[in-house]
């Protein structure tokens, strides 16, 4: 064997000794044809100039993940497996690789030693320095979409983009059935699942989930207006505010976001996303009180609070409630077998126009019809009641109870009116 004089090496060829030998010294013969990177060996060398090929010959067996080196497809193969054996000494974090331990150690120290040359700004990783100085300090925008004209400083950015042209969400929050299609919008999205705030407003009390929605809370506690529009000059606290003023305001299409089953655009890509399930016979969301659901969260969300309110408005007959008198009385309907709406097209009938309309449309294949005009209800109202007690009572006054004239001060009714409206009011609300 071969035994190398500077160290306990050992080799059964001189060749690798030779090889070897060059651990011990500067020297770094082979260069780079490309560029000027220079290495100690020819396999060093070959490794390098994958950097100058689009060649990514490593791939893994479980997803369509390539990579230029074996080293970093290794890295990569934790991603399949849940083991974590890299523990924070400070925490009790774990993490899947030893360079996402240092990423995280940071975060125990203060220490920021990699300074920028342009800003002075200081960071606790020189990553964060490069990624800084290429998004902030840099115009080159030199990775290109090849599906869209869109550009970006960096290919993280890129990779992000292109999510935009497909479906596919890979990342699902193990506590509940929400997907997104970046890292990072599921670790914002994992806070909903914590009550933890870590964040704090150093001029109020109040605390926050995320740095964005502290971000955003601090514009409330300045008067400073930084962003102004280039087009008619409304200054803004916040430049998320700008931008979506200028795409409802000033974008040309105004309303870019079309729904592809009908003619309605709209101006937000949410707006439209609430719009679809208009299209949908699916009713996701229920109701966790009673069996009622419905289309959208909105609507789920309008419904719930019949659950928290003390309705005023009760049938006499049933346990049902509502907030509105005009309510009570169209439920009343549902306590009779006089049905006022007639199809005059068949001799259907019906308590409420919206079960005609349906019914025309379904039966008669009529997209539209006018509404027949109310038959008089055989539940007179509460209303109704009253005027007739008040009339045969009070007929000297009656006229100014439901009239719409208000006797002036001093006309001999004005004070019985008054008497009268609060007894109007009174029954109203029972």
């Amino acid at each position: 064997p071969y035994q190398c004089e500077l160290c306990d090496y050992t080799c059964k060829q001189s060749g690798h000794l030779k090889a070897h030998m060059l651990v011990h010294t500067e020297e770094r013969p082979y260069q780079c044809e490309f560029c000027e990177y220079t290495s100690k060996t020819v396999t060093l060398l070959g490794k390098h100039m994958l950097v100058h090929t689009d060649e990514r010959p490593f791939e893994c067996e479980y997803c369509d993940y390539k990579t230029k080196t074996n080293a970093k497809l290794k890295i990569h193969m934790v991603v399949h497996t849940d083991e974590r054996p890299y523990d924070c000494e400070s925490c009790d974090f774990k993490f899947k690789t030893a360079s996402s331990l240092r990423s995280h150690q940071v975060v125990h120290t203060e220490e920021r030693p990699f300074t920028c040359d342009i800003c002075n700004l200081s960071f606790k990783t020189s990553t964060y320095l490069q990624k800084h100085s290429t998004v902030v300090h840099s115009d080159d925008r030199p990775h290109k979409c090849e599906l869209c004209e869109s550009t970006f400083k960096t290919p993280g950015n890129l990779k992000t983009h292109m999510l935009v042209h497909t479906e596919e969400r890979p990342y699902q929050c193990e506590y509940c059935d929400y997907t997104c299609k970046t890292i990072g919008n599921l670790k914002t999205h994992l806070v909903v699942h914590s009550d933890e705030r870590p964040y704090e407003c150093d001029s109020c009390e109040l605390s926050f989930k995320t740095a964005s929605n502290l971000r955003t809370h601090l514009a409330t506690h300045s008067d400073e207006r930084p962003f102004t529009c280039e087009v008619c000059e409304v200054s803004f606290k916040l430049n998320s505010y700008l931008q979506k003023h200028t795409t409802l305001i000033h974008t040309q299409q105004g309303r870019p976001y079309a729904c592809d089953k009908c003619e309605s655009s709209f101006k937000t890509p949410q707006n439209l996303k609430s719009h679809m399930s208009v299209h949908s016979e699916t009713k996701m969301f229920e109701c966790d009180q009673c069996s009622v659901k419905c289309r959208t969260k909105m609507q789920l969300k309008i419904h719930s609070t019949s659950h928290q309110l003390d309705w005023p408005f009760e049938c006499d007959y049933c346990e049902y409630r509502c907030a509105r008198k005009s309510g009570l009385q169209s439920h009343m309907l549902t306590h009779s077998e006089h049905r006022t709406y007639s199809c005059e097209h068949c001799e259907f009938s019906s308590k409420s126009d919206e079960d005609l309309e349906e019914h025309v449309v379904n039966e008669h294949f009529i997209p539209t019809h006018p509404v027949p005009e109310r038959k008089k209800s055989v539940f007179p109202s509460k209303t109704s009641v009253l005027q007739q007690q008040i009339n045969s009572r009070h007929s000297s006054t009656s006229r100014f109870v439901f009239g719409k004239k208000t006797p002036k001060r001093g006309h001999p009714g004005a004070v019985e009116f008054q008497k009268k409206r609060r007894l109007n009011k009174k029954h109203d609300v029972q």
